[in-house]
């Protein structure tokens, strides 16, 4: 299946370090590092320390993934910020897959 975007809802963070495009980014404006960790969205593109950039905070957006995933998978975030399977035993989804992608 193609990749596929539809965003309903996109905010503008100042970036706080570097973010790298279609990862994603915290509260704070900051990629997220934590593994696991709540989320604001993803972000469409590139953002410098400091520079304002869109983030995808509610619908269907193209992330990028740290393994393979399959269509349905909830999904969580993993240490550089990219979506990974969840793991239903230890951390509850917060998003779903809707494509499936390699790592």
């Amino acid at each position: 299946m193609a990749q596929q975007s539809a965003p309903v809802l996109d905010l503008t963070f100042r970036a706080s370090g570097a973010v790298a495009a279609r990862r994603c980014v915290t509260f704070a404006g900051a990629q997220a590092t934590v593994a696991g960790s709540k989320v604001a969205g993803v972000a469409h593109t590139l953002a410098a320390n400091g520079e304002a950039f869109a983030v995808a905070a509610v619908g269907t957006v193209v992330v990028e993934t740290g393994a393979e995933v399959a269509v349905g998978d909830g999904l969580v975030v993993d240490s550089q910020g990219r979506a990974v399977p969840a793991s239903p035993l230890t951390v509850a989804a917060g998003g779903t897959a809707v494509t499936s992608s390699a790592a």
